[in-house]
This record gives C-alpha cells, sequence and structure tokens, in this order.
C-alpha cells in the first residue's frame, strides 16, 4: 500500500531542502533520484555541464556549496537552475517551482545579486519591471513557446518546400530525414552535435511540431 500519491516531481516541488542532482535530473523529466551510470551518454554529458553551471551561479552569491549532493535551500537551487528549464521536456511541475523560486527573490534586499547569479542582465531588467509594475513574470514562458512555435513552422516549410518531398508533407514531416541533412550540414560547417544529438533533435522537433498543432 503506496502513501505518496504524487509524482516524483511534485514530491521535489514540495520539499524545502534539495540537491543539484535532484533538480538537474528532473530538468529532463528524469526521476530526481537517478544515477549518471543510468542516463544515456548523449544526456549525461550535457546534465553534468548544467550540474557545474548551477553550482557556479550559486557560487556566484559567496555561498560555499561543497558538491551537487549536497542538501540545500530549496528555493535557491530552483531559482539557480531557472535558466536551463525548457518548456516541452521540464515537466511543468518542476517549470512552475523555478518561477516560485525567482519571485521569491523579487523583494530582496540584495534582489540585483540574486537575479545576475541566476539569469544574467536579462533577469535583472525583468525582475526590475515586476518590482516596479508588478507585470512581466511569464515574459521568459512566452519566449520559448514563441520559439518553439517558430522551429515547428519551419519543419513545416521545409516539407512543403523540399523539392523531392522527402521531408514528407507539412502535416507529417519526416524528422528522420531532416536530421540527416542537419548533421551534414554540421559535418559541412565543422560544427559538433552538442545539443543536438539524434534523440534531443526529435523530441524538441516532436514538441515544436506539437506547439504549431495545437495553437489557436
Amino acid at each position: 500500500m503506496k502513501i505518496l500519491h504524487i509524482n516524483p516531481f511534485e514530491r521535489l516541488a514540495s520539499q524545502r531542502l534539495v540537491t543539484i542532482t535532484e533538480v538537474v535530473n528532473a530538468l529532463y523529466g528524469l526521476n530526481p533520484n537517478s544515477k549518471i551510470k543510468d542516463i544515456s551518454n548523449e544526456a549525461a554529458e550535457e546534465i553534468q555541464d548544467i550540474r557545474k553551471s548551477v553550482i557556479r551561479n550559486i557560487r556566484f552569491l559567496k555561498i560555499r556549496v561543497g558538491s551537487v549532493s549536497e542538501e540545500l535551500d530549496a528555493d535557491l537551487v530552483f531559482a539557480a537552475a531557472h535558466d536551463y528549464m525548457r518548456i516541452g521536456v521540464t515537466p511543468e511541475e518542476i517549470i512552475e517551482r523555478g518561477k516560485e523560486a525567482i519571485e521569491s527573490f523579487y523583494y530582496t534586499n540584495d534582489w540585483q545579486n540574486y537575479m545576475m547569479a541566476f539569469g544574467g542582465r536579462s533577469l535583472v531588467e525583468l525582475a526590475a519591471q515586476v518590482r516596479k509594475t508588478g507585470r512581466g513574470q511569464h515574459r521568459k514562458s512566452d519566449e520559448e513557446a514563441g520559439t518553439l512555435k517558430m522551429m515547428g513552422l519551419l519543419i513545416k516549410l521545409l516539407a512543403d518546400k523540399h523539392p523531392s518531398k522527402k521531408y514528407g508533407r507539412s502535416d507529417k514531416p519526416t524528422i528522420s530525414e531532416i536530421y540527416k541533412d542537419v548533421l551534414c550540414l554540421i559535418e559541412r560547417e565543422s560544427l559538433t552535435t552538442k545539443g543536438v544529438g539524434k534523440s534531443t533533435f526529435a523530441a524538441k522537433a516532436s514538441v515544436a511540431l506539437k506547439s504549431v498543432i495545437g495553437d489557436d
């Protein structure tokens, strides 16, 4: 008989102390307790990079962090990870907790320093706007939704305009064929696939297309 009736993301969002490992895993929709050895190599590399970035965000505030497994104030960790939350990848419960965490620092005495640590100058400007008018909290989410919509439209346009129709139809693009040509472009431009690995590309493309289909 289970006594916990909420999912692991809701459970993490409700805690007062969390670890950087737990929060960064949750950014990807992974169980917060997942071990690096149990995560795909592609995702594991990026997760480790983001863990380091979150530590640095917190250390910017002159707060000592011993390791990614150290228990820290939940508002601090969720706010420090806020810049890496992505609609369509990060569970909604975690995104909302990140927003709450950021907002909890809006009216602190050292709010500018906190905002610089959590999101740079753009977040400082947003916080200043919110402090002045009480508006602007959802601007980042709106921008992400707009980016996904643009990506979805471009994928549909590629499928519609390709002369050989190898990208499928605009209502059902063939993402695997598009990705093959993306890899050719990456090789030609001497770039890396970091951030656009096959599974990541497919997942983001799927979310982008859904954002267009669900457009009102």
